[in-house]
């Protein structure tokens, strides 16, 4: 496996940084039509020489993944400057797919206050994609319950309510507003399951890659983290299939629509909103879905994981890899990049300058937070497992008021329970804090839930305990408590609800035609 270059990618860019003639950004918003991109001029540089291991035939996406923290960041942006660099003839463009956006502040640059495309170099473009600008968005469950409202489509034909049930109407209505409801809390609010937003708004930037637009050679993906991505990436068919099944919904009520003005005499009027406004849309989402699936199948997009040499992350790593390689015969990973390697042997220097850096980074903190700053000791062994976890919050918690002055105070009867979350970047130690933490509560005999609801579950790998949406008891895990608490461990599958929603959805009984004058009150089952 070609790693020797991928290898350097993150130890390259603040020498790239310092050495780009950069002009003056100028910035683009994501509607402009390519034509304002220009294709560099050819230089006679033979810097094509990079080591094509590590790229495929242009145009093509690049998708880095892996767990948070694991610098996917860094390289994506070490990537981006490495190709446009070697690459002269190239335009290459950088986005981020992570709802907290990380480039801007690797390159050292202001955020924009909207969505736009900024020019770093002559042909290197950078965007953070934001999901309120994806196609999606058009088609929400309440825009399509209000195009297939039974008292819109009345005003809009002049036909009475009485007359449209007569035909049906309002049974099949019924069917696809049963189906958006149990859509919506299935995926948490919305249509779509989770991811669907960030593959849409990708698909707004893969037409600049297509022979009648091109404009990039490469775009450069750094993703959310692994979880997000995978979800995101096994998105495209079961979006496709249920558009599709709404699109023959509303198929069968345009063609019950065609019977009854034939029947009446009428004309659909121009008020309302157009069915065919909301068919249109779903037909473009589906073209375009369809395009990125070929993509996948094809092999044009290439699939490369960033990693650190931590059992965790090795752990995640193995996962994402077999995950992408089911995707299709063709998404195989490629390339593994593996950060933050340490030297084998360093002198004091070295070390010096990781403490210093450590120090201004912790006084900032210290500075700007009002709060109480809590500092654990970078430990020289990976903490997992009951016994070490438990370890750790007994140091580095025992003597501290880590929320509130009664946040480590005995169970009181009958107490309500007290929900803590834990936030951060990826990589920080969330996983590991949380842990500690809960196990904390439990010796002092508190009834204990900890739960991940992050897709890239890692609570199992940190107790060495296959975990699931249903709760492990965890309490025999810790060798010393003796005050009664329990301990239950849940990692909260966002894929089983996914099922759950995809079985009702193919489940439907979709009706082809509905003929004669009284058809049946309602199509479909649940």
């Amino acid at each position: 496996m070609p790693l020797n270059s991928a290898l350097l990618l993150p130890l390259l860019l603040p020498l790239l940084l310092l050495l780009l003639p950069l002009s003056s950004p100028f910035t683009l918003p994501l509607a402009t039509t390519p034509r304002s991109f220009h294709r560099p001029s050819s230089s006679s540089s033979s810097s094509s020489a990079l080591s094509m291991s590590l790229l495929p035939t242009s145009p093509s996406t690049i998708f880095l993944t892996g767990k948070g923290g694991v610098g996917k960041t860094t390289t994506s942006c070490s990537l981006s400057l490495l190709i446009s660099n070697l690459n002269p003839t190239s335009n290459v463009l950088l986005v981020s797919t992570d709802p907290a956006h990380s480039i801007h502040d690797c390159l050292m640059l202001p955020k924009p206050s909207s969505p736009i495309v900024e020019q770093f170099k002559e042909n290197l473009y950078l965007t953070e994609l934001d999901v309120r600008s994806s196609p999606l968005n058009k088609i929400t469950s309440e825009n399509i319950k209000s195009a297939l409202n039974l008292q819109t489509i009345t005003t809009t034909l002049g036909i009475s309510s009485d007359v449209l049930k007569t035909f049906g109407v309002d049974g099949i209505l019924n069917d696809i507003s049963d189906i958006l409801t149990e859509g919506e809390g299935t995926s948490g609010g919305g249509l779509f399951p989770p991811g669907s937003d960030e593959l849409l708004a990708l698909l707004e930037l893969e037409k600049y890659t297509t022979p009648e637009g091109q404009i990039f050679d490469y775009i450069i993906v750094d993703t959310a983290p692994s979880g997000h991505t995978i979800r995101m990436l096994n998105g495209p068919k079961f979006i496709d299939t249920s558009l599709g099944k709404i699109l023959k919904f509303k198929s069968s009520v345009n063609g019950i629509m065609s019977k009854i003005t034939s029947f009446t005499g009428t004309t659909e009027g121009s008020d309302g909103l157009s069915l065919d406004t909301v068919l249109d849309d779903i037909e473009e989402i589906q073209n375009k879905l369809r395009k990125f699936t070929s993509n996948v199948d094809s092999g044009k997009n290439k699939f490369m994981v960033v990693s650190i040499p931590t059992k965790l992350s090795y752990l995640e790593s193995t996962r994402v890899i077999k995950d992408l390689n089911a995707i299709s015969d063709n998404s195989k990973v490629s390339d593994i990049i593996l950060n933050q390697i340490l030297p084998e042997s360093s002198d004091s220097k070295f070390w010096d300058m990781r403490v210093k850096c450590n120090f201004k980074e912790i006084e900032k903190v210290k500075k700007n937070f009002n709060g109480k700053v809590i500092e654990v000791p970078y430990i020289d062994t990976e903490i997992t497992g009951g016994a070490g976890l438990s370890y750790l919050g007994s140091q580095s918690y025992y003597d501290t008021s880590l929320f509130s002055s009664d946040f480590f105070s005995e169970p009181e009867p009958n107490q309500s329970p007290k929900l803590t979350v834990f936030g951060g970047k990826g990589g920080v130690g969330k996983t590991t804090t949380s842990s500690t933490v809960a196990i904390k509560l439990m010796k002092l005999g508190h009834k204990v839930a900890l739960i991940s609801t992050d897709p890239a579950h890692s609570l199992s790998d940190a107790f060495n305990v296959k975990l699931n949406g249903n709760g492990v008891d965890l309490t025999g895990e810790i060798y010393d408590n003796t005050n009664g608490g329990t301990l239950t461990g849940y990692e909260i599958d966002p894929e089983a609800a996914v099922e759950d929603f995809k079985g009702l959805i193919n489940n439907l009984n979709i009706p082809s035609e509905v003929g004669g004058k009284k058809p049946p009150s309602h199509c479909g089952t649940r």
